[in-house]
């Protein structure tokens, strides 16, 4: 008999140094059908939710919010003294651009595959998730306890020099894109997922926009601009929620 549950999971990071700060909380949907002996499947999603919520003079919501990031998968562990990936690490997404290999594969630097375009994360929620085109990626069934995003590739002598976000809002005249050197989100799952083989697995981060452009009259850092008045990238949310059947 199929049996179902809900497991709530919470995990808080931040990433894009002072442009993005995510905080998580994913509610999994359990559907055991047992262990025909096959790998588990999974993939991201996102939505896009516009609440509509309270309006200031001197916070907007993005007309634009442009971001370039590699792939998204799970691990079983991380070093703490390193930060590397420990065990088993799956990919639930690879950006298209990395031509099925992540490890030549970055924004900048000596890379053969070097990404080149944004994903626009203010347009409706099909519309992103066409444009990102995430497929059902076979993973290793594990108990995985980190969730990571990779959003460029840097290291000591190594800086991310080409802008990896870019935001438009309010009255700017263009688009402003800087790069940053925050290069991964990773975030402790509480409790681990647990993934049986056959397993097919949705991650769908839902987020909103709304208040996280700050107008200010000398904003600083390289999520602002140096206009006056400035417009500064401020925290964006996501909530996730994780159907795994």
């Amino acid at each position: 008999m199929n049996k179902k549950k809900i497991v709530i999971i919470s995990a808080v990071a931040s990433f894009l140094v002072v442009a993005i700060t995510v905080a998580v909380v994913l509610s999994v949907l359990l559907t055991k059908n047992g262990d025909n002996g096959k790998s588990a499947r999974a993939k991201v999603a996102f939505n896009h939710v516009e609440s509509g919520g309270s309006k200031r003079s001197t916070q907007l919501r993005p007309d634009y919010l442009g971001l370039k990031f590699i792939a998204v998968y799970l691990a079983v562990g991380i070093d703490e003294q390193t930060g590397s990936n420990v065990g088993i690490t799956n990919m639930i997404y690879l950006n298209p651009e990395c031509d099925n290999d992540i490890s030549d594969c970055a924004v900048s630097g000596d890379y053969t595959h070097l990404i080149q375009n944004y994903f626009n994360f203010t347009a409706p929620t099909d519309q992103v998730n066409e444009e990102i085109n995430s497929q059902l990626l076979p993973i290793t069934p594990a108990t995985y306890a980190y969730l990571r995003l990779e959003f460029c590739k840097a290291g000591p002598g190594n800086p991310n020099t080409v802008p990896n976000t870019a935001f438009q809002a309010g009255n700017m005249t263009s688009v402003f894109s800087f790069p940053t050197n925050s290069c991964a989100a990773t975030f402790p799952l509480d409790p681990p997922i647990v993934v049986t083989a056959s397993d097919t697995i949705t991650v769908t981060l839902n987020y909103d926009l709304e208040n996280v452009v700050t107008v200010t009259s000398s904003g600083y850092g390289e999520a602002c601009t140096s206009t006056s008045p400035s417009f500064c990238l401020g925290p964006v949310q996501f909530n996730a929620t994780a159907i795994i059947s």
